[in-house]
């Protein structure tokens, strides 16, 4: 009974997660109009004689979060868009100084884009590459992913023949440790990004196979 119980546990957890996550976006980005609806609808009446409710009609409500969602979506491809105009990118560009000649706002901002733009930039290479280092000593392995293969030396800081590496660890991979590692001691594996996500969340149970990989880290 017991392994029964788990294995359905570890087949339905994932899809409630996930339902939990979507629902969780779509109300985060639908919530603002619905209240702006339902402000309207109140304004124009007061008495509430419309004949039906946003909060009781389950059905109507999850029409209007579904349109709003293609809406924002839409609105989102649309300015993606202007921003390849010249007259839109230089909007975007003086509202981008404006904002880092902010004091103590210009240093979240900053932060901020400094993590968005390597997750959706398509030139980006940050967390594409899995590989293996030896840590925490000299003969164990860990899972790490390369954030740069090219280091600025810092200092009397010798950086010259390293990589940075992110270490993550389990079952959280969120934390971890940016490492430096000389280039002959990091070695890239065949193994896809989302495979190692899967690796370190389970804590070693899913582990995909490597067909092969190589000795060190190319510049």
């Amino acid at each position: 009974m017991k392994k029964y119980f788990l294995t359905g546990l570890a087949l339905l957890l994932p899809v409630i997660l996930t339902l939990a996550i979507v629902a969780f976006i779509v109300n985060l980005l639908t919530d603002p109009f619905i209240h702006l609806l339902k402000a309207a609808f109140h304004y124009y009446h007061p008495a509430n004689d419309y004949p039906w409710n946003l909060d009781q009609t389950l059905g109507l409500l999850l029409i209007i979060r579904l349109f709003i969602l293609i809406m924002v979506v839409i609105f989102i491809i649309f300015i993606g868009f202007l921003t390849r105009t010249f007259f839109m990118y230089s909007l975007l560009s003086f509202t981008d100084n404006l904002i880092r000649h902010i004091p103590i706002i210009n240093r979240v901002y900053k932060s901020l884009q400094d993590v968005i733009h390597p997750l959706f930039s398509s030139t980006s290479s940050s967390f594409k590459q899995v590989v293996l280092v030896p840590y925490p000593h000299e003969n164990s392995l860990s899972i790490g992913f390369l954030t740069s293969n090219t280091l600025k030396e810092t200092g009397e800081i010798r950086l010259k023949d390293k990589v940075a590496v992110f270490v993550p660890g389990t079952p959280n991979p969120t934390f971890g440790f940016i490492l430096m590692f000389p280039q002959d001691k990091v070695r890239l594996i065949d193994m896809k990004v989302e495979e190692a996500f899967k690796l370190l969340v389970s804590c070693g149970i899913m582990l995909p196979s490597i067909p092969g990989s190589s000795d060190h880290a190319k510049t």
